[in-house]
Order: structure tokens, then sequence, then C-alpha cells
């Protein structure tokens, strides 16, 4: 199924509900699309909370619900935010009885909680969430939250020093060079961990600005388009990929969506 869900309110800027619904226009081959309402009023919270929370909260439950009743066995998600995954995450790894592995590409952790948060957008916590450990009215909402050993974080390079501390505590796996071999450590990694299902996760913020711009959060350094995908091939080539995302795209030109929609040909993703 391809899930578009342009929600916006977990960041500080709605170019990213203009980039996925600019993005959705490039994909007209799927039979089964649902395009989730992203208009809800947002109401901003200030730091220290979660910024928007009754807005991006409501969107969630209506994922939940849209995703219950269709029970799709696979999942294409094209967000707003990386607070998108949210919901589908949380149904795949329910679906597949945690044992879901995710590979979270991205130039940022993720891993925030509302106390630590530097801005209070949900975006930078959704992956603490999603492991249990984000704002408990989300949590709530999540179908069956991660376990640590199931995470792989991937292209990483702007942590905040709570973050570091997670990582470390929870002894996740971080591999910061992406092409070829980290996609080959990556897959030899999750084989001895017993996970075969994977959701992987594209923020295209992973990627080199200097190859690929039109991002929400610019990060000095980062992969090339064939870099990336060189290493999401092999994932793609060894096990099932039950679901995977582009998120926080934030481009309007023919030219950059093509680039996004011949990445993922060439990285053999398809739904």
């Amino acid at each position: 199924m391809l899930l578009i869900y342009p929600e916006w309110q977990g960041c500080h800027s709605t170019t990213v509900h203009e980039g996925a619904l600019w993005l959705e226009k490039a994909f007209t081959n799927f039979k089964e699309r649902v395009v989730v309402d992203s208009e809800i009023e947002a109401i901003n919270e200030g730091y220290g909370k979660v910024r928007n929370i009754h807005s991006i909260l409501q969107g969630i439950k209506k994922v939940n619900r849209l995703l219950l009743d269709k029970r799709p066995p696979k999942i294409f998600l094209i967000g707003g935010t990386c607070g998108t995954e949210t919901a589908p995450i949380g149904y795949l790894n329910k679906k597949y009885e945690g044992k879901l592995g995710v590979v979270w590409f991205d130039a940022h952790g993720d891993l925030n909680l509302p106390t630590t948060s530097p801005s209070g957008y949900y975006h930078g916590m959704v992956l603490r969430t999603l492991l249990g450990g984000g704002p408990k009215e989300i949590i709530d909402e999540i179908n069956l939250p991660l376990r640590p050993e199931q995470v792989v974080l991937a292209g990483l390079r702007e942590l905040d020093s709570e973050e570091i501390d997670f990582i470390e505590q929870e002894n996740i796996h971080s591999e910061e060079v992406i092409g070829k071999e980290s996609g080959l450590a990556i897959c030899e990694l999750i084989r001895n961990r017993g996970l075969k299902n994977i959701y992987i996760h594209i923020d295209v913020d992973v990627l080199n600005p200097e190859s690929y711009s039109d991002m929400l959060m610019p990060t000095l350094g980062g992969p090339t388009i064939i870099q990336l995908s060189n290493c999401i091939k092999e994932l793609t080539n060894k096990f099932e990929i039950v679901g995977y995302s582009i998120v926080e795209y934030c481009g309007s030109s023919f030219l950059s969506r093509q680039q996004l929609v011949e990445f993922l040909m060439r990285c053999g993703l398809t739904i």
C-alpha cells in the first residue's frame, strides 16, 4: 500500500507537507494508495514539551485506524516529517510479532525525549518514542513498540549529547559511513539477530547536501545517492522488505523528484 501522509506539525516548516504531496505525483502505479489529510490545526505548546502534540496525536490515531482497517502486508510511506513513521512501524512490528528489523537512514538520531529536546518538535523524538521512551500519549497509540536490538542506525552525524548516551546505554548499532560495505555489515548484523522482515526509513537528510539538496535539515557530510542505493541494495537482495519510506523531502522540481524515483528503483525497493 502507498501511504501518503504529509504531516508537518512535528517540525518547524510546512515545506515537508508540500514536498510529500509533490512527490506523490511521481508514483502512479500503485493500485492501493491512501492520502491522509493532515490539515489539522496546530497548537504551539512551546519548548520543553511536544509542540503541536494534539494535532500529531490525532493524525497518528487516524493512520492507526486506517491501517487496522485495511491491514496491508507492506507499506510504502511518503511522509512529511519523520513523525509519520509512528503508526506504520508500530503496526508492522505488531503484524510481524516483534520481529521487524528497522534500518534508520538519517543524519539525526530522532532519539530525544520531550524533556531533552532542544526544539520541542516531535520529528526529533519519534524513534525514541517507538522504543517506548517518548510522550506517553503517543506511546499509548503504538501497536507494538520496538526493542533496541531491532534498530540499526545508519548515516548519523549530528546528535545531541543525550542521544549519544542513549545509543551507548542501549547498545544500538550505528553505521556512520554508508556504501556497499556498510550494507553488508548491516545485513550480517540483522541476520545474526534473527530478523527477516525489514523496514527501511529514509530521511532525505541522510544524503550529502552537496549531491542532493531538497531536504528539511541539510547536514554536512553523508553519502551520495549512489552510495546510499548501494547500501540499501544489499538489504533488498537479502531480506523481505515489508516497508520503507521517504520523509522530509522539500523539493518542488521535476528533476529532484525524478532523482528519488530513480534512486528507489536502483535500490530495488518496490511494494
